[in-house]
């Protein structure tokens, strides 16, 4: 009876510490995987149909699905396109400890710095009018 209650305690504690990893995935509009390592990191990989338009739209619609953002917040690329992995990493936190002195604004995946507002990126997403209208 003694050690009944500390394993039932523990497994609440596994199980509750497990959802929020759950819950941070998300499969996108375009059909791109998107994790989210920390609170303001986005990675998002997979077969890109549109090139880095497809990793813009997965960043957007991760940001907008579950972070909430705003269509004026901005998208940084914190880790650039890697190849071998199909990842590009985002970030939606403009700190200094992660964004460059000079900041980029282009659609490019492949320099670190590169921005895009949320809602720009969001408008590279395939159907994105009817989407996001419900």
């Amino acid at each position: 009876m003694k050690n009944s209650i500390p394993f039932s305690l523990a497994v609440t504690l596994i199980a509750s510490l497990a959802i929020p990893a759950a819950a941070r995935d998300l499969r996108t509009i375009n059909r791109m995987n998107v994790t989210a390592p920390s609170a303001s990191e986005i990675v998002v990989s997979g077969n890109a149909i549109r090139g880095a338009r497809s990793y813009w739209c997965a960043g957007a619609d991760y940001s907008i699905r579950r972070l909430k953002a705003n269509l004026t917040d901005r998208l940084y690329v914190v880790g650039p396109f890697d190849r071998s992995h199909k990842t590009v990493t985002f970030s939606t936190s403009g700190t200094r400890e992660n964004s460059p002195s000079v900041v980029v604004l282009s659609n490019t995946i492949k320099e670190v710095g590169a921005s895009l507002s949320v809602g720009q990126a969001r408008s590279y997403c395939p159907d994105q009018d009817v989407y996001y209208s419900q």
